[in-house]
């Protein structure tokens, strides 16, 4: 009877004990940051606590991103409730929520203002971390929680082949998968207890098992992967209607639009629209929905452009130029923040300027990609604006109505992840030849 007793508490020991596992964090081979994870099963729930923290340089500005999540399961890997807190010091967003009756209910403040969602989740495996998932339940479909969208997005998983990876200096053999979703893509290699040991994301962040965390000494400068060097003659490109370039580097993608014709790595950029094009409006409102202040001013602007919506839409240009101190942001807030804060990059500036647009009921979006500035391309954000059948191309960083030819655009949408971090990093070499 002894016996029996030992070996059941010991088994019951086991069971409780928290499993932690730490990962290093890397970007484009370059370590910025750590991971670290505790799975205990307790109360027939598994409890999963995560923290993450990145620290990357920006400009002068030196930014460290905190990331702490706890999330419980329940044996067949369904999500039961969670709580996720990002922080710097600019910024604090969160998101918590449970499941009841089939549903999922969430409660964020990432647009700067509080709101609840609810989402229908009835037996569906939810994901928040890719790194927490064990391998036993990926016979299942999965679902991945997009924080940005507040949408449930299923992943397709596929197992790939059996591998042997070196981590830790250790030779050990792993079984590799892929996880795709609308906006997520993930290569994970699994060790024979079924725990990730390494990933890869679609964006090149790398995550790979280490023995202990260890703090990152210096910031790594974001912006050294995405320079890219100027060839030509740019030096009035601000004031001219036409460029041509050679392009390489996204060759997959086509960049063709209303004023863009993109054959092979030739890219040719007006300035005012050339052909009929079909406008794509904004599909996420979340980031660029007027609050009642924009609103009030929209309508004040509005009635000073006595009723004209041209004028309207060239002194809400001006207006958003002009209150926007010119400075780098590293958060994602509602327009009725950036109003109020009166500062940012070219998201805010782009962000603000749809707010005011929505707000008279004019069809916009976000667009992202390039431009030139002091010698080089830099990653960048401006709006398209449909009006009277027209499209219309507008930079409130820059106060242009019709953006100059130095303004390639790659993707729409907000916010601009494809563009930051998939199809400019390191990748595209551009020279004007006329």
């Amino acid at each position: 009877m002894k016996k029996i007793f030992i070996i059941l508490s010991l088994f019951f020991v086991i069971k409780i004990f928290p499993q932690k596992r730490m990962m290093d964090i890397f970007f484009k081979e370059e370590r910025i940051g750590y991971y670290t994870q505790n799975k205990t099963l307790q109360d027939s729930f598994f409890k999963v606590e995560e923290e993450s923290k990145i620290k990357f340089k920006v400009y002068s500005n030196d930014i460290e991103v905190v990331t702490n999540s706890t999330s419980f399961y329940d044996r067949e890997w369904k999500i039961k409730k969670f709580f996720i807190m990002v922080k710097n010091e600019n910024l604090n967003l969160y998101l918590n929520g449970f499941t009841r009756n089939g549903n999922l209910t969430i409660k964020t403040n990432i647009t700067g203002l509080e709101k609840i969602y609810n989402l229908e989740a009835k037996n569906k495996r939810i994901l928040f971390n890719i790194e927490s998932i064990d391998k036993n339940f990926l016979n299942e479909k999965f679902y991945i929680l997009n924080p940005l969208t507040v949408e449930l997005e299923p992943f397709d998983v596929k197992f790939l082949r059996n591998d042997t990876l070196k981590i830790k200096n250790k030779k050990i053999e792993v079984f590799e998968y892929s996880f795709k979703s609308k906006n997520s893509e993930f290569r994970v290699w699994f060790d024979r207890n079924n725990n990730v040991v390494k990933s890869i994301s679609k964006e090149k962040i790398e995550m790979v098992l280490t023995d202990s965390v260890k703090e990152v000494k210096s910031y790594f400068n974001i912006l050294d992967y995405f320079k890219i060097k100027a060839e030509g003659n740019f030096r009035n490109i601000r004031k001219e209607n036409y460029a041509k370039y050679i392009i390489n580097g996204i060759e997959k993608k086509n960049l063709s639009n209303q004023r863009q014709e993109h054959k092979k790595d030739t890219l040719e950029v007006f300035r005012n629209s050339f052909r009929k094009w079909a406008f794509e409006g904004i599909k996420d409102t979340l980031f660029i929905l007027p609050d009642s202040q924009i609103i009030l001013n929209a309508e004040k602007i509005f009635q000073e452009s006595k009723g004209d919506t041209l004028k309207y839409i060239k002194n809400v240009l001006k207006f958003v130029n002009k209150k926007l101190k010119k400075t780098i942001f590293s958060g994602l807030i509602s327009p009725g923040e950036i109003f109020k804060r009166s500062y940012g990059d070219c998201t805010e500036h782009s962000q603000l300027f749809a707010s005011f647009m929505v707000a008279k009921g004019i069809k916009v979006n976000i667009v992202s990609g390039i431009v030139f500035s002091e010698g080089e391309f830099y990653y960048h954000a401006w709006n398209n604006l449909f009006y009277k059948g027209k499209i219309y191309s507008i930079d409130a960083v820059f106060n242009q109505f019709e953006v100059d030819p130095s303004h390639i655009e790659i993707s729409s949408g907000f916010p601009p992840q494809e563009v930051l971090l998939e199809n400019i990093s390191g990748k595209i070499v551009i020279r004007r030849i006329k």
